[in-house]
């Protein structure tokens, strides 16, 4: 296959034309990574919090809870 990419592009590509695609594993993948993200990302936030003062951290959480939504 990466053989005739650099032989033949052409012939790949026009192979490549022919195939139907399927977008379901990469969409999985991005969901999958995106909810590791965030849940990393609240834990990251909550340890945060916990070493500013009381006020502070309250804009801190506030922050990691928009980032998980978002």
């Amino acid at each position: 296959m990466v053989a005739n990419i650099l032989s033949n592009p052409d012939g790949f590509f026009q192979e490549l034309t022919q195939k139907e695609v399927n977008l379901k594993k990469p969409l999985l993948i991005v969901l999958i990574t995106a909810l590791i993200a965030s849940v990393n990302q609240y834990f990251i936030m909550s340890k945060m919090a916990e070493a500013f003062p009381a006020e502070l951290s309250r804009f801190l959480m506030i922050g990691a809870y928009t980032g998980v939504v978002l």
